[in-house]
């Protein structure tokens, strides 16, 4: 558990960008480096949370930590996570409130432009990671489009429904071999 709560309590205090970065962080930390999760695991965490309303990555090193250590294992997750970001922004909300501090244009300038390259990075990370085949792009070119063209709410859940029945007819074309079984034959072999 202290490792959960000093993994999660790093990644609170180092992943700046919002949820797009921090997919990535919890991709690299938790499949990659670590390897407590497969990427498959993290590929239905991730469909999971994006689907529910709420902070996603939130909800994600939630879910992290519920398939580590239970329900014990969520809240130290969430803990870790979130405190950093409570405990900076009470202050920074305490600085400006009581000693009139005031970001002057450049430097939110500046701070909207490395905003920016964080999440171009994570963005460009989630695109090599999720989109193997060609029909992926297709399929994320139409979704950003009609939410572009259509910047109305209902269209997000619309497109979330159509993206469900796509994937579903496409299972049904196309279904995924379950990896356990055709590792487990192919080690007794």
């Amino acid at each position: 558990m202290k490792e959960l709560f000093y993994l999660f309590l790093k990644l609170g205090l180092t992943a700046f960008g919002g949820p797009a970065a921090h997919f990535i962080f919890f991709h690299q930390t938790f499949v990659l480096q670590k390897k407590y999760l497969s990427e498959a695991q993290y590929a239905q965490i991730m469909a999971l949370t994006q689907l529910l309303p709420g902070p996603s990555s939130s909800q994600t090193g939630i879910a992290i930590g519920y398939l580590l250590h239970g329900y014990t294992g969520a809240f130290v997750a969430w803990l870790g996570f979130t405190l950093p970001s409570a405990v900076l922004m009470s202050a920074l909300a305490i600085g400006l409130s009581h000693y009139d501090l005031k970001i002057e244009p450049p430097l939110f300038q500046l701070i909207l432009c490395l905003v920016l390259a964080i999440i171009s990075f994570a963005f460009w990370q989630m695109l090599r990671s999720y989109c193997q085949q060609s029909w992926h792009y297709i399929v994320m070119l139409l979704c950003f489009l009609a939410i572009l063209f259509f910047p109305i709410v209902e269209i997000q859940i619309l497109v979330i429904i159509a993206a469900i029945c796509w994937g579903l007819i496409y299972d049904r074309i196309h279904p995924i071999k379950d990896l356990t079984t055709s590792s487990s034959s192919s080690s007794a072999s």
